[in-house]
C-alpha cells in the first residue's frame, strides 16, 4: 500500500494531496502530512519552479487524521523542468535502496518521493517533490578549507561512508553539506543525491589527514581524491615561485631555493628571487608546518628528497604490490 502525501504550502488555499511514487517501508500506508512551511530556497524562472520548504512533517497511520508523530522536515519540489524532476528521481531511489542504512547518520532519513500535478499560474503542471529530514543548513559563506579540522575531518568521513556503500555522489560541494550545531555536538549530512551514480570504489590506498599529496591515478578514485582536495586535507609539496615548480623537499630553506631559481631564471635579479622564495616558504611552513607534528609527516628540513619520494611511493605501492 503506498503513502499520501498533503503538501500544505504558503500562499495555497488548498492543499496538494498526491500518492507516493516510490515504496518507503517507513511510510507505507500512512498519510504524511507537510504543514507550517516556510520558504528556505527558490530557483524560479520562466521555465521552471524549483524551492525547498522547510517545515513539519505530521505522520498518520492509515484511516487516521491524528499524527502519531511529527518531525522536522524539508520538502524539496520541482514543476516544469523535466531535467530537475528525472535527478531528483535518481535522488530518491539512491536514499531508498543504497543509502538506506545510512539515513539518520550520514544522510537526512527519507519521507519519500511524490509525483501529482496541480494549478499553477493558471495552468495545470507536474510536479515531483521529496521529504527529508531536517538536518540543518548548508555551508553558504564558509568555504571547505575555513572550517575548523575536527569538522572536515568528520566531513570526509561521511563521503567515506557514502563510497563505502556503493554511491558516488556526483556534485560535492559547500552547498550540499548540512551542519546542524548543539550545545554538545555538530552533526554533518550529505544531501543532492540528483548526479549520483551507483559505483563501486576503486580506492586503493589506505591515506590519512595531513599526509602528502598522492597522484590521483595511485589513489583511484577521482571523487576521494577530489574530497581531500576540497577540504585541504592534503598536504602540498610541489610549489611554484617565479613561475617555476619545485619540490620542497629539495629546497626547503631560502638559499636552496634562490641557489636554484638563479639557474632556472637567470633574467631576474637575486634580490626579487630572494623576495618570492622568502614568501613562498614562509606561506608553506605557516599554513602547513603545523602539520609537521600534528600529523607526523615528514619534515623537509630533516628529510631528503630522495628518501621522501621513496616512502610517498612506499605508500601508494607497498611492497607485497610490487612484489606481485
Amino acid at each position: 500500500m503506498s503513502s499520501r502525501l498533503e503538501l500544505h504550502l504558503p500562499n495555497e488555499s488548498r492543499p496538494r494531496s498526491v500518492e507516493s511514487a516510490i515504496d518507503v517501508s517507513y511510510s507505507t500506508g500512512k498519510t504524511l502530512r507537510f504543514c507550517d512551511a516556510t520558504l528556505l530556497v527558490s530557483g524560479r524562472n520562466f521555465h521552471s519552479h524549483s524551492v525547498v520548504y522547510q517545515g513539519t512533517l505530521q505522520i498518520c497511520t492509515s484511516g487516521s487524521d491524528l499524527p502519531v508523530n511529527s518531525v522536522n522536515a524539508v520538502c524539496k519540489l520541482v514543476q516544469i523542468d523535466d531535467e530537475l524532476e528525472a535527478q531528483m528521481e535518481n535522488e530518491a531511489n539512491v536514499y531508498n535502496t543504497h543509502l538506506r542504512d545510512l539515513q539518520g547518520d550520514v544522510v537526512p532519513k527519507f519521507y519519500g518521493f511524490y509525483k501529482g500535478s496541480c494549478e499553477w499560474s493558471g495552468w495545470m503542471v507536474d510536479f515531483s517533490c521529496i521529504i527529508l529530514e531536517y538536518c540543518g543548513m548548508p555551508l553558504q559563506d564558509e568555504s571547505f578549507p575555513d572550517l575548523p579540522m575536527a569538522l572536515r575531518s568528520q566531513i570526509l568521513d561521511q563521503m567515506y561512508a557514502i563510497h563505502k556503500a556503493g554511491i558516488v555522489h556526483g556534485d560535492f560541494r559547500e552547498p550540499n553539506v548540512l551542519i546542524q550545531s548543539t550545545e554538545d555536538i555538530t552533526t554533518v549530512r550529505i544531501i543532492d543525491f540528483g548526479l549520483s551514480l551507483v559505483k563501486e570504489c576503486r580506492k586503493r590506498m589506505d591515506v590519512k589527514i595531513g599526509d602528502y599529496e598522492p597522484q590521483i591515478g595511485d589513489l583511484r578514485c577521482n571523487e576521494l581524491y577530489n574530497v581531500f582536495e576540497d577540504l585541504d586535507l592534503w598536504t602540498p609539496y610541489h610549489l611554484i615561485c617565479a613561475n617555476t615548480t619545485f619540490n620542497i623537499f629539495s629546497y626547503p630553506d631560502v638559499d636552496s631555493l634562490v641557489a636554484y631559481l638563479k639557474r632556472q631564471r637567470p633574467e631576474k635579479e637575486e634580490e626579487s628571487l630572494r623576495a618570492e622564495a622568502t614568501e613562498v616558504l614562509d606561506s608553506w611552513y605557516n599554513d602547513y608546518g603545523h602539520r609537521i607534528e600534528d600529523f607526523g609527516i615528514d619534515d623537509p628540513r630533516k628529510v631528503d628528497v630522495d628518501t621522501f619520494l621513496h616512502r610517498l611511493c612506499i605508500t601508494a605501492w607497498p611492497e607485497d604490490e610490487l612484489l606481485m
